[in-house]
């Protein structure tokens, strides 16, 4: 049954991200920097607040259809509040530079 919820919540998760980006009278690429910043505080609050099949509709499923990088968020807040600093920056450094250089090796590679 999760995988149902989590299906759902990802459908509606997508759809809202579509709906809120293409919406936002502003120019590219700041729609997805919103989305991002709302998806972030969405999972921040919903983190302590949710259990079961509620975590799997809204926190695995909406919020990773709206984004991504809510997860990543709450990781590296999971961590600094463990008092793993290093690990949260190399995390930080790591996805911001590996990440945008896969996509940019496969986006060339495809050309």
């Amino acid at each position: 049954m999760k995988y149902a919820w989590i299906s759902l919540g990802a459908a509606v998760g997508g759809v809202a991200r579509y709906a809120l980006s293409t919406s936002l009278p502003i120019p590219f690429p700041w729609q997805t920097f919103v989305v991002n910043l709302i998806g972030g505080a969405v999972i921040g609050f919903l983190t302590h607040r949710l259990t079961g099949d509620q975590r799997f509709l809204w926190i695995t499923g909406f919020c990773g259809g709206f984004t991504t990088f809510s997860t990543f968020s709450i990781e590296v807040v999971t961590l600094l509040e463990q008092g793993r600093y290093g690990i949260a920056g190399s995390y930080v450094v790591a996805s911001a530079i590996l990440c945008v250089a896969a996509a940019a090796a496969t986006y060339h590679w495809t050309r």
